[in-house]
């Protein structure tokens, strides 16, 4: 994915997620932009990585002298275990912001954007 694509990718997802959070309060608002943004940069990234494992895996050999070699985790592998974690917690903080009477819909949406509506 191009850096082009990818902020593009970003500035969409944000749109998307700005479009969930539009009834709620200007203050409210405020302080769910910064996460929305990381929201969607995180989402993005994730797709990102996602590729990568595709195509590199989630494992590598490693050779380090001449007695001890194994396997561990790729770069894109570790990445993508933080991301996720780090996304799950922006979006609770996201739901946090809510109003209780939204919040049953906020959360399909939010599970919808992120692809986890099943």
């Amino acid at each position: 994915m191009t850096k082009k694509d990818k902020k593009d990718l970003i500035t969409r997802k944000k749109a998307e997620l700005l479009e969930i959070f539009a009834g709620c309060d200007e203050n409210k608002l405020k302080v769910a932009e910064p996460l929305i943004q990381s929201a969607a940069f995180m989402a993005v990234s994730l797709q990102d990585l996602q590729e990568q494992l595709a195509s590199v895996g989630w494992t590598e050999t490693y050779q380090n002298g001449n007695r001890q070699s194994g396997s561990k985790q790729t770069a894109a592998a570790v990445s993508y275990l933080s991301v996720q974690k780090q996304l799950n917690v922006t979006t609770r903080g996201l739901l946090d912001l809510v109003p209780a009477a939204k919040k049953s819909d906020a959360i399909s949406r939010l599970a919808a954007e992120f692809g986890l509506d099943g």
